[in-house]
């Protein structure tokens, strides 16, 4: 694509395409330099947009996020595109407020994107707001119940409580006894990075692996 491009400087096809393949490659940088200009060539390109978008949400560009999501907003108000970019934004800047407006704007218009329940999820779980983060996140595990890290997410939340001092101790009680489930192990590691306790995080993850190396949630 490189070399068509040398070729052919003036094909935004090409130019489209190798932004495309530089983003499935995890250059979002490059991606991001070739998708800005087509973006402002063509400002009302929902693919080009699209992009443009992606490009920024891998580069953590939360003020082009945005700039994408509003135009994508302007000229594809009937996809979920513009608010998934914008919750992206809101994400990277960690205004968890913000993110909740938004995704709950997401999920009501779009209840079958599992994407507005997760990040309204994540949203309410960052503030601290467990019980609600917990109930959006029972839409993920309707519309995803195969996905193993969708089960590890609800583990945490379902083994969460308020109070962190609380949460400690449960989790030293925990891990005081046998542990002979991956599913407790895999979740009790989990809790154990959240709560800050590495190294015993750590061996309940290796119990998990030891319990069931074909359950990737240990991993």
């Amino acid at each position: 694509l490189r070399k068509a491009l040398a070729l052919a400087p003036n094909d935004r096809q090409i130019e489209f395409d190798l932004g495309v393949m530089e983003l499935r490659a995890g250059d979002g940088a490059a991606a991001l330099k070739i998708f800005e200009p087509l973006a402002r060539a063509e400002p009302r390109n929902p693919d080009i947009l699209r992009q443009f978008g992606e490009a920024a949400m891998v580069m953590g560009d939360s003020e082009k996020l945005i700039a994408a999501a509003n135009r994508i907003q302007e000229c594809s108000p009937d996809t979920s595109d513009g608010l998934r970019l914008a919750c992206a934004a809101r994400m990277v800047d960690e205004n968890w407020r913000e993110v909740i407006d938004l995704a709950t704007q997401w999920s009501n218009k779009f209840p079958r994107e599992v994407g507005g329940w997760k990040a309204l999820s994540t949203a309410l779980y960052e503030l601290r707001r467990y019980d609600e983060a917990r109930a959006a996140f029972a839409n993920v595990m309707r519309l995803e119940p195969e996905v193993p890290a969708n089960n590890v997410i609800n583990d945490l939340l379902t083994r969460y409580v308020r109070d962190s001092d609380v949460a400690i101790s449960h989790f030293n009680q925990s891990i005081q006894s046998e542990v002979n489930s991956a599913e407790a192990a895999a979740a009790l590691a989990l809790l154990g990075t959240h709560v800050g306790q590495f190294a015993d995080a750590e061996r309940m993850a290796l119990r998990a692996i030891e319990l069931n190396p074909d359950d990737v949630r240990g991993y």
